[in-house]
C-alpha cells in the first residue's frame, strides 16, 4: 500500500512541476567597461628629511657634538615659524668609524659617527627653501629628501571618479549598439584610486653646511595628479 500511495503522489506531482514556471529566470544579457580618469592635485604639505652627522674619536664626544647641532637646527626651524610638533626624530645611529690594513688584514676603529634625522613637515610651502637654508645655516649636514603632498585629496578624487563613469557610460553604450543592443542599466560598479605619489624634489644630497656661503635654495611644488580606475558592468537588451 505505501509503495502505491507513493507512485500516485508522483503521477499527481509530475504534471504540477512540468506547469510550474521556471524558479530563477534567465541572467540579463550584460557588458562589462573598465576605464579610467586623472585629476589635478595641488599639494600643500611639504616633507623634508634633515640630517645632522658628526664624527669623533669617542661616541660620547660625537654624540655630544650631535646633540647640540640636532638641537640648534631644532631651534632655527621653529624660529622660522615651523611648529615644534612637526618635527620629529625618524632616525639616530651610532657607527664606528674604521680603516683597513691591508698589511694585517684586519680593521682597526679610528672614531665614531652619529647620526641624527628628522623629519619637518611644513604647511606652508613657501618656508621649504628657507627650511632648508636654515637647518643648514644651524648645523644639519645632510638632506635626505624633499617631497611635497595634499593633505586632502577628496575633492579631486571625486572629480576623476565622476570623469571615469562619464567615459564608462558613454563607452559601454556605443559599445552595446555596435553589438545591434541597447543600454538598459548599470548592474554594478567598483573603483579604485591610486595616491598621487608625492613629488620629490631631492633625495641623498649631502651638504655643506655653510648657509652663508650658498644662494637661497629654490624649491617648487608643481602639480600633481590623481587616477581613478572603474570596473562596470552594464545590462543590455537586443534590439527588436
Amino acid at each position: 500500500m505505501r509503495l502505491a500511495l507513493v507512485a500516485l503522489s508522483a503521477l499527481v506531482a509530475a504534471p504540477l512541476l512540468a506547469q510550474a514556471p521556471a524558479m530563477y529566470p534567465p541572467p540579463p544579457l550584460e557588458i562589462t567597461i573598465s576605464t579610467s580618469a586623472t585629476a589635478k592635485l595641488v599639494p600643500d604639505r611639504a616633507r623634508i628629511s634633515i640630517g645632522v652627522q658628526t664624527d669623533a674619536p669617542t661616541a660620547a664626544a660625537a654624540g655630544a657634538t650631535n646633540a647640540r647641532r640636532t638641537t640648534a637646527v631644532r631651534e632655527a626651524l621653529i624660529k622660522l615659524g615651523v611648529a615644534a610638533t612637526d618635527i620629529g626624530t625618524t632616525g639616530y645611529s651610532v657607527t664606528p668609524n674604521q680603516r683597513w690594513d691591508p698589511k694585517t688584514n684586519q680593521a682597526s676603529v679610528t672614531g665614531y659617527r652619529v647620526a641624527n634625522t628628522v623629519m619637518v613637515i611644513l604647511k606652508d610651502l613657501e618656508l621649504a627653501g628657507r627650511a632648508i637654508d636654515a637647518a643648514l645655516g644651524a648645523g644639519a649636514n645632510v638632506i635626505q629628501g624633499l617631497d611635497f603632498y595634499a593633505s586632502n585629496d577628496d575633492a579631486p578624487r571625486r572629480e576623476a571618479l565622476a570623469k571615469a563613469m562619464a567615459s564608462a557610460r558613454a563607452d559601454a553604450a556605443v559599445l552595446a549598439d555596435a553589438a545591434g543592443a541597447t543600454l538598459k542599466g548599470l548592474l554594478s560598479a567598483s573603483y579604485g584610486a591610486e595616491p598621487p605619489m608625492p613629488k620629490p624634489m631631492m633625495q641623498g644630497m649631502v651638504m655643506a653646511a655653510r648657509a652663508e656661503a650658498m644662494p637661497d635654495t629654490p624649491v617648487s611644488a608643481g602639480d600633481q595628479m590623481i587616477t581613478v580606475s572603474v570596473s562596470t558592468r552594464w545590462e543590455i537588451a537586443r534590439k527588436p
